[in-house]
């Protein structure tokens, strides 16, 4: 990673250690100067900033624990990069099969939370 300047994939990295609060000023100058130049990174973030937002906005009950598996799932997915991290503007052609019946559940769960914002796939 160039200290002044990270990649995308980077920088979605460095986001988790800023909401931590485990930053340091090399690395939060870095993200601040790619965040000023890169929407995409700069959308990411705001998504991350509205989804409790939106979760609250569609569930007006506790959600049950067959959506905490999904979620679990999803997370799980990303971290073991069977899902693309960090921004990416729109998802893949083949990851939109997820939605489809018998589709993997928590590759779902993204797409529905992407589509929750992103005008543009829900046209």
């Amino acid at each position: 990673m160039n200290p002044f300047m990270p990649t995308c994939a980077e920088a979605v990295d460095l986001l988790t250690d800023l909401e931590d609060g485990a930053l340091g000023p090399l690395d939060w100058f870095g993200l601040k100067l790619h965040l000023s130049l890169c929407p995409p990174c700069r959308a990411f973030l705001s998504s991350l900033h509205r989804a409790p937002a939106l979760l609250r906005a569609c569930w007006t009950e506790a959600p049950g624990p067959a959506a905490e598996l999904a979620l679990a799932g999803a997370l799980a997915a990303l971290r073991e990069g069977r899902v693309p991290r960090g921004p990416r503007h729109h998802p893949e052609e083949e990851a939109w099969r997820a939605l489809q019946p018998g589709g993997d559940a928590p590759t779902a769960l993204l797409l529905r939370v992407h589509l929750g914002h992103c005008s543009a796939c829900r046209g």
